[in-house]
């Protein structure tokens, strides 16, 4: 039986030059999420398709625990979702639903709060989740 050069791994299926390399890639902000602080660490390259694909011009990566969260900030009206919110400076990852009245239903480890819309400043829409096993 004879093998293509292909099968044999010899050389580049695809070859790509560094300009189309760097045409398919962006570079976002990057934080570290501890103790309610956002702490800024290297910049992450994201694949273009990524972010078209969530529609957003806008994202920054958030890296909490074994999670990096991608976080879309010109999503900032929340509705129902997961979001990084702002309170009296001190940033964390929580579920919101919008609540009639001008309210917002906060989720903290199972227990749910009730606040005023105007009591919090949120940062952005959780669009993706990757997670380490």
């Amino acid at each position: 039986m004879t093998k293509s050069r292909d099968s044999l791994n010899i050389g580049e299926a695809f070859p790509e030059s560094e300009e189309s390399k760097v045409a398919n890639a962006t570079s976002i902000d990057s934080f570290r999420l501890r103790s309610g602080t956002l702490e800024e660490t290297n910049s992450f390259v994201l694949d273009k398709s990524i972010s078209e694909e969530l529609e957003s011009k806008n994202l920054i990566l958030v890296k909490e625990d074994s999670q990096r969260l991608l976080v879309d900030k010109e999503s900032t009206h929340a509705t129902s979702g997961k979001y990084l919110i702002d309170m009296d400076g001190s940033f964390s990852i929580n579920e919101l639903q919008r609540l009639p009245g001008k309210k917002l239903a906060i989720s903290f480890n199972g227990s749910t709060i009730n606040v005023a819309e105007d009591d919090i400043k949120v940062v952005g829409r959780v669009a993706m989740v990757m997670e380490k096993e």
